[in-house]
């Protein structure tokens, strides 16, 4: 198929750069294509969609249609009445609200922000009775629209402000930096992780006035600059070096922090037996009214302290043993 593909968009009189590298199918059971570096999704689709479609439907009959990857955004939304979501369906119920109010489609169900467990404790206490979630939408448009003007369903309008991942591993989609441990807007100068300028990815916008590409995406026109390495990809690949090595860092530390629990079900604490203490009467010495010394005898051990003795010294090679065993 891959091939079959090729040849036909050679055909089709387009650029050399424009061809797949790879095609691979999904856990959905779609097919994922990936297109060479300064190729974009845009100059194939929808121009040539049927072209595309029918070459691939030689190979998988079940195939009905081809569109371009969707680059989604999480959205925080404020102020959602605990009262009528937080129970087993309410998020369900949130997002069917959501859809049916706003003509959206979410990929998602809701969830939200904070720990369940401590929202519970809290409502109960009536110390909260609002709480905050997190949605996912399809596009920057609809992203920027429910920002600007708030969500709203089940009769409130919600202010909604943008979800900054954090981890290790997660990338600033402002900053363009890894690492971020806090949910709070992030408060460095913005760097596009497309072109790497100063300025924010969704604000990307091709000077070109013909350039049929939309703001946010990356084209023809401007090279395409990694943030962190100045290789010729987005920020955000993953095969970018920055970002293998904040996966590997991240991995690291996970392994780190297992193999810490498992050796602290190791660690056992052992307290030795004090050996007992035998006082040894002092020998009389002679004396005028005395008589003459008597000759010095030695005392044999109490059978009971001989006995403890002997418990002593097999808990003491316990002991050792158990060090060793540890050690080793």
């Amino acid at each position: 198929m891959l091939l079959a593909i090729n040849v036909a968009i050679k055909k089709i009189g387009l650029p050399e750069y424009i061809r797949f590298l790879k095609l691979i199918y999904t856990t959905t059971g779609s097919i994922s294509g990936l297109l060479g570096e300064k190729a974009l999704a845009s100059m194939l689709v929808p121009s040539f969609s049927d072209a595309l479609i029918k070459i691939a439907r030689d190979y998988d009959a079940a195939i009905i249609g081809v569109n371009q990857a969707e680059q989604w955004y999480r959205l925080k939304v404020h102020g959602v009445l605990l009262s009528r979501y937080f129970s087993l369906e309410g998020l369900k119920l949130a997002k069917q609200e959501i859809e049916a109010t706003q003509d959206l489609s979410l990929p998602f169900y809701p969830q939200w922000l904070g720990n369940r467990g401590a929202i519970k404790r809290r409502y109960e206490k009536n110390e909260i009775k609002f709480s905050t979630i997190v949605i996912t939408v399809r596009n920057k448009l609809e992203a920027d629209r429910l920002m600007a003007k708030g969500l709203y369903f089940g009769g409130y309008n919600h202010t909604v402000e943008r979800y900054w991942g954090i981890g290790p591993e997660e990338i600033c989609p402002k900053c363009g930096e890894y690492g971020h441990t806090t949910f709070r807007g992030c408060t460095k100068p913005p760097r596009c992780y497309i072109c790497a300028g100063p300025h924010e990815a969704s604000e990307h916008q091709c000077p070109v006035q013909t350039c049929i590409a939309k703001m946010g995406k990356p084209c023809v026109h401007l090279p395409i600059k990694c943030i962190h390495c100045n290789g010729a990809h987005l920020a955000t690949a993953s095969y970018c070096p920055k970002k293998r090595s904040a996966i590997e860092a991240a991995k690291e530390a996970k392994r780190a922090a297992l193999k810490l629990v498992e050796s602290r079900k190791r660690i056992q604490v052992i307290i030795p037996k004090k050996k007992p203490e035998i006082v040894v009467p002092e020998t009389p010495t002679a004396t005028a009214s005395t008589g003459p010394a008597i000759a010095p005898t030695t005392l044999a051990k109490a059978p009971q302290i001989a006995a403890e003795e002997d418990a002593a010294i097999e808990d003491s090679s316990q002991i050792e043993a158990q060090i060793n065993l540890q050690l080793c």
